[in-house]
């Protein structure tokens, strides 16, 4: 298990343009979130994140190389991260859609078990128009 550094920050699929575009940059993302990769040598069989750590919480996120899947080392680096969490005293969170059987069933082995439905609320930046243009009419 390695803590996830500016190295393997680059390394870890999707990990620069999620982390980075939240946190401004790959080395702040770095310093502010709790993350561990599961490695085999110089490879990275699974990683586990937590942040953003706010207000005492952290949301859990996973990702494991598809040829290592369903093997148990996504469970092996959720729970070292969930524990590092609790070590820090954050209070740990799932969040999956219910129609992603994979991740609700790794949340209930690691322990997880209440569910609550939430309604998710999202937005898209709009196109900036030229100075002085409306909305179109139509």
């Amino acid at each position: 298990m390695r803590q996830i550094d500016g190295d393997l920050a680059h390394r870890v699929q999707g990990f620069a343009e999620y982390y980075g575009s939240m946190y401004g940059s790959v080395e702040r993302a770095v310093e502010e979130i709790i993350g561990y990769c599961l490695m085999n040598g110089d490879v990275i069989v699974s990683e586990a994140e937590a942040g953003p750590l706010t207000r005492g919480v952290a949301e859990i996120g996973v990702g494991t190389e598809e040829a290592y899947r369903r093997q148990g080392f996504t469970t092996s680096a959720a729970a070292y991260v969930i524990r590092e969490c609790e070590a820090q005293r954050y209070r740990v969170f799932w969040n999956a859609a219910q129609l992603n059987a994979g991740s609700v069933a790794l949340a209930r082995r690691l322990g997880f078990r209440r569910e609550r439905p939430s309604v998710v609320l999202a937005w898209a930046a709009c196109p900036t128009s030229a100075p002085g243009a409306g909305p179109s009419a139509t």
